[in-house]
């Protein structure tokens, strides 16, 4: 008999599981990157601050810069979402003005939320599937939930057949599951939890802990677009800033 050509299968997928990691934080840094450079070239374009109010709103809208570039990725932003804090200080305006998008950040960020590819990578759909068959099955013949447990272990380790695709029609578990993992390949995150959200059951089980990840992403990205528009009203110019006109501009 000749060599035995050793399974290099697992080892193919842990390859490849690593690059993926390897390239959402390529991906994560160079948007942080990017959100860093637009806010520093918005901070550079306004006037000058003369007042010490000016300058803590500068100094606010270089942190939620950084904070909002850390939100992309799916490391802690503790630290980030802190100096925004100390930053804003006793300023109770500001405080409100940011309240409703900082509040919502807090119990996530000492853990972060997965990316949108990695929510894309760990959807357990054969889980789901094998969830709601089981107890589909378990239903019909009136078993009890250990037989109903142990059809789901066995259905695990089987090929599950079900419909896919965005079209799938219905209101079962199974037609959700499609329709959510459709969404979500097509980056519509928000329209994959709806659909998954929607499960009950086993099946509910089966996603209970993906979907709590994924409502994290959908708080961080809620969160970042109110930060934008908050460090956009900060930048803005005061409503009686005086005008560029002929009659308040000194000529040298």
């Amino acid at each position: 008999a000749g060599p035995t050509v050793p399974d290099l299968s697992g080892d193919v997928a842990a390859l490849k599981q690593q690059l993926q990691t390897a390239t959402d934080q390529i991906n994560a840094l160079e948007a942080q990157q990017a959100t860093m450079s637009g806010t520093l070239q918005k901070v550079a374009a306004m006037p000058a601050p003369v007042t010490a109010a000016e300058q803590r709103h500068t100094a606010v809208v270089l942190a939620l810069g950084s904070l909002r570039g850390a939100l992309a990725a799916d490391k802690p932003y503790a630290a980030g979402l802190k100096a925004v804090d100390l930053l804003t200080g006793d300023d109770a305006d500001l405080k409100a003005k940011l309240a409703p998008a900082l509040d919502p950040l807090r119990p996530l960020a000492e853990s972060g939320a997965p990316t949108l590819a990695q929510l894309q990578a760990s959807l357990p759909a054969e889980a789901i599937a094998a969830a709601a068959n089981a107890e589909e099955a378990a239903n019909a013949v009136g078993a009890d939930q250990g037989w109903s447990e142990r059809l789901i272990n066995r259905l695990s380790q089987a090929v599950t057949v079900r419909p896919v695709g965005a079209d799938a029609e219905g209101d079962g578990p199974l037609a959700k599951l499609a329709r959510g993992e459709a969404k979500l390949k097509a980056g519509d995150l928000a329209g994959s939890v709806a659909e998954i959200g929607g499960l009950d059951g086993r099946a509910a089980q089966a996603a209970s802990a993906w979907l709590a990840q994924a409502k994290a992403r959908l708080a961080e990205d809620q969160a970042s677009v109110a930060l934008d528009a908050v460090s956009a009203a900060l930048m803005a110019p005061p409503e009686n800033a005086p005008e560029d006109t002929p009659e308040n501009t000194t000529t040298p």
